[in-house]
């Protein structure tokens, strides 16, 4: 799955880069987006069952860097190449390229794993078309919703969205199991992964607090590139702040993890991004406000959302059974994107049509509608704190036994498993004999 995403991925890089078309555009756009949710699941899959012990934590980190990371180097690097002759095509064009490198290395350096035959068949073929109809037409309208609320085509998405999002969870819990002919189905998401502890907060602090740095950057980066008619590189590396203190934060986030209990690390880090709205909300278009307001909001969220992100999703995928960890991140970045949706549609509206500050008096108004967009940052960064405080304490030491019993159980099982085939080997030499 990783290699295959990462292969389409370069195809739909490479075809958006090549066409004219704007619609032709937002087309692969929309299906780089299908490879690419192809790759993040597949790779914490990949992670759990290629590496053990030390390894595995030191992977998982290395993973949730370059993750954490990305957004801001992609301002930068989208900010450099729009100066160019050919504008965004040269990003499309560099991405096609490392997408498939990646393949063709990951083609060479990754053992396929051993996977039953018949699961494919055996998957719910219902369940996933509900999820994947009600995911497409929720996020289709609450990005549609930042244009104009009234129009159909943002509420009739985002009705019929919910409805297919319900019917799903209500399909798979109760309905699918009250038929015997559904009994051999496997779940699009298993029920033992509701068993994991913590998994509804930590699926809701993630996805809400990574939009809220998502959508912090994005206004930052139109601020002075719209506001202040900076150029698209300068726009860019102001907003690099972020990615620098994703970076910064990630080394002790991967310290501190299997260490600190995950509660009290979300809680106080959830604090600290509440102080870094606040602080952004401040935020005006002039240089001295960007190093007064939006060198320390952004930097002070950006630190604070990598202990989010870092803490909440890998404390889950730890907890989950090895065969449930692929299911279990997809659940996680499907959760981010959701609220990225959700997010951007928001301030969208509150800012409405962004207009150039060619005038003192459009700088002003620009600027008021992007304040009212930062304080709905605020609000949501509240609510993450509140939500934080529902997390149930696992202590100190829990991550790294749970760590251990699994990697213990996973080793037990490939004993027994030689156990049984030599067991077999032996039955078959007597019976020859």
């Amino acid at each position: 799955m990783y290699i295959g995403g990462m292969f389409f991925l370069g195809i739909f890089n490479i075809i958006a880069a090549s066409v004219e078309n704007v619609y032709v555009v937002i087309v692969f756009r929309a299906l780089q987006g299908v490879a690419a949710s192809a790759t993040i699941p597949s790779s914490y899959a990949l992670v759990s069952n290629l590496f053990t012990g030390r390894a595995l934590h030191l992977a998982i980190s290395v993973l949730t860097v370059f993750m954490t990371t990305s957004y801001g180097l992609g301002c930068v690097m989208g900010g450099a190449f729009a100066l160019t002759s050919i504008g965004y095509r040269a990003a499309f064009y560099l991405l096609g390229g490392l997408a498939f490198l990646v393949a063709f290395l990951g083609s060479l350096c990754i053992e396929p794993a051993s996977v039953k035959g018949d699961s494919l068949k055996d998957l719910d073929h219902i369940g996933v078309t509900l999820m994947l109809s009600g995911s497409l037409l929720l996020v289709t309208g609450l990005t549609e919703g930042g244009t104009s609320w009234n129009s159909p085509s943002a509420y009739v998405p985002i009705i019929f969205g919910v409805l297919l999002l319900f019917t799903f969870f209500a399909w798979e819990l109760y309905i699918m199991r009250k038929f015997k002919s559904f009994d051999s189905v496997n779940l699009l998401i298993p029920l033992e992964t509701w068993t994991i502890p913590n998994i509804v907060p930590y699926l809701l602090i993630n996805g809400i607090g990574y939009s809220n740095i998502f959508s912090i950057m994005l206004m930052s980066v139109e601020v002075f590139e719209y506001v202040a008619m900076n150029s698209p590189l300068i726009a860019g590396l102001k907003g690099l702040t972020g990615a620098v203190g994703l970076f910064s934060a990630s080394i002790p986030a991967s310290l501190a993890f299997g260490k600190l209990p995950p509660k009290y690390v979300i809680i106080v880090a959830s604090t600290f991004s509440l102080a870094g709205s606040i602080v952004i909300s401040r935020l005006g278009y002039t240089t001295e406000s960007w190093w007064r307001y939006g060198l320390t909001g952004i930097g002070l969220s950006a630190f604070s959302q990598c202990f989010i992100f870092y803490f909440c999703l890998n404390t889950v995928i730890v907890s989950a059974p090895l065969e449930m960890q692929g299911v279990v991140s997809g659940m996680g970045m499907t959760s981010v994107q959701m609220f990225i949706a959700i997010s951007s549609g928001a301030t969208s509206s509150i800012v409405g049509d962004v207009e150039l500050g060619t005038t003192s008096e459009i700088q002003k108004q620009m600027m008021g509608r992007y304040r009212h967009a930062f304080y709905f940052m605020i609000a949501t960064s509240a609510l993450n704190v509140v939500l934080s405080l529902f997390i149930k304490d696992t202590g100190f030491g829990s991550l790294k036994q749970k760590r251990e019993k699994k990697r213990m159980g996973s080793e037990s099982r490939d004993c027994t498993e030689v156990e049984v085939g030599a067991s077999k080997q032996v039955s078959e030499s007597s019976d020859c004999v």
